[in-house]
């Protein structure tokens, strides 16, 4: 019956609605009856009074006797009231004259039991009821004991028909069920009007999700309140955005991998069947299984990179961090690219603001981090250019900087450089070199060690990477003396090596 939540909401807010209306209604009326039948009790306990003082005073007094009975037929006629007073001469009845009709008696009723009760006790009575059978309908009686010069002569009754008295709390209970009623419908237009407010969010959420579901990440959920359900709404559109963002990581992912590996595939496949169908010499085959040999080597590089940056985005590479020396990791990292340099007559100017500048980091991330930006630096700085290494240790952060004199970068595509695949050079060829993943993972790592990598860069004058990592308070354990002389050389071993390499290149700087 109640499949959506916008039903099961209206139509639990109109039963607590109801509910608590016919309750606060019922109580209501109640509390009115039982403080209108207080109110009429008192007032013909006071009316009975009255009339004690009428009937003592001038009633017994034959000369004002029509006065007297004047007076208790408008008591009568304002309550609508039936009076008896009841002495040794018999019973003297008033009640309205325009009225008279109402009230039929039983002739055969007998007052005495009443009548001993009020007398012998002294006491006012108030009853509900027939009456004994004096009534064919059911009154509220008022009785007293009537005294004359402080002598009790007789008894006074006063009776007024019931029916009356609930017309006018069932008029109450028609005003509280009129309002309830009109509570309902008020209820029923804010609470739909509520309901849906809270519910369309909830159904956008749901036809987006299926959407999403099928590959379409463009519809969003409007944003309209500051409560939860604006909360809610959004974090779906955040992570509709994250959602849209990784399924368009994912295809230019799958369009960039492929066509990395296909280039050199293809070209691998070419040189293959031009040597077995003979359209290469034999004499030539040495040269081109070189090429194959080095696009296959190009593609594990690829695969590699993809299943390192693989590990480290689904966190399944932990880091194992020790304390070490920064700049000695840095200058035994440099220190391996000495072939390379040397080749291009690269001069390499190291600057270590600090003799020692110890940090807490994983040494084999960060040896693959400064690899993956000296290999860059070296590849895009022309022959007899300048590589920059310098590191810094601040107050709570050690920075590195690895800067060339290449090509640089345009601003436009400084924000892609960690993009997966991103190549500056805009022509993949199956010659070109790298596999524009290195600072991808760079930059995964560095986020691993919770700090940041920062690429400045000027077309024709160069580019300029620095990351930071935390300092560490402690210190390594002091090697043996000869471990500690090697150990602590590293700088100064990294400045005699770049002075070795410049004394003959003298005339390049």
């Amino acid at each position: 019956m109640f499949k959506s939540v916008f039903s099961r909401m209206l139509f639990t807010y109109l039963v607590i609605v109801l509910l608590t209306t016919l309750v606060l209604g019922f109580l209501v009326g109640q509390l009115f009856r039982d403080q209108y039948y207080n109110e009429r009790v008192d007032d013909m306990v006071r009316e009975a009074e009255e009339t004690n003082n009428i009937i003592a005073e001038r009633y017994y007094d034959g000369s004002d006797r029509a006065s007297a009975l004047s007076e208790l037929q408008v008591i009568a006629r304002k309550y609508d009231a039936y009076i008896w007073v009841i002495d040794s001469h018999g019973i003297l009845r008033v009640n309205d004259p325009l009225d008279g009709e109402r009230w039929a008696e039983n002739t055969e009723f007998n007052l005495q039991d009443t009548l001993s009760d009020v007398i012998e006790s002294g006491n006012i009575i108030r009853t509900t009821g027939f009456f004994g059978d004096a009534f064919g309908v059911e009154v509220m009686t008022i009785g007293r004991p009537l005294y004359i010069e402080g002598r009790v002569e007789g008894a006074i009754y006063i009776h007024t028909m019931l029916d009356d008295i609930q017309q006018s709390v069932l008029k109450i209970y028609e005003n509280v069920f009129s309002s309830a009623v009109i509570a309902l419908l008020v209820a029923l237009v804010l609470v739909s009007w509520s309901a849906r407010r809270f519910t369309e969010p909830l159904s956008r959420m749901n036809e987006a999700a299926q959407r999403y579901a099928k590959g379409d990440f463009t519809e969003r959920v409007p944003v309209r309140t500051k409560d939860e359900i604006g909360t809610l709404s959004k974090t779906f559109n955040t992570m509709a955005n994250e959602l849209e963002s990784l399924e368009n990581l994912r295809r230019s992912f799958v369009a960039n991998a492929s066509h990395e590996m296909k280039a050199p595939l293809a070209a691998m496949r070419g040189f293959l069947e031009a040597m077995l169908d003979g359209s290469i010499p034999k004499e030539e085959h040495p040269e081109y299984m070189q090429i194959v040999l080095d696009e296959t080597k190009r593609l594990t590089n690829l695969v590699g990179n993809l299943l390192d940056l693989s590990k480290i985005e689904s966190g399944s590479v932990p880091l194992h961090k020790t304390v070490f020396d920064l700049n000695e990791l840095t200058a035994r990292t440099l220190l391996t690219f000495e072939g390379r340099i040397d080749e291009k007559a690269i001069n390499v100017n190291v600057q270590f603001k600090n003799d020692y500048c110890y940090v807490n980091a994983d040494a084999d991330m960060i040896t693959q981090v400064l690899r993956n930006l000296l290999d860059n630096a070296i590849k895009f700085t022309p022959q007899g250019g300048t590589i920059t290494v310098w590191t810094y240790c601040g107050k709570k952060k050690a920075y590195v900087a690895v800067k060339d004199t290449g090509c640089g970068i345009p601003a436009e595509d400084l924000e892609n450089v960690w993009t997966r695949f991103f190549k500056v050079e805009k022509a993949h060829t199956p010659g070109s070199e790298g596999t524009g993943l290195g600072l991808s993972i760079v930059r995964k790592i560095i986020e691993q060690h919770d700090s940041k990598i920062y690429v400045t860069s000027k077309v024709g004058k160069g580019t300029n990477f620095c990351f930071e990592l935390p300092l560490s308070n402690k210190r390594p354990k002091r090697p043996g003396r000869q471990e500690e002389t090697a150990a602590e050389a590293g700088p100064e071993k990294a400045h005699r090596e770049t002075a070795k390499k410049e004394e003959p290149k003298k005339d390049k700087h």
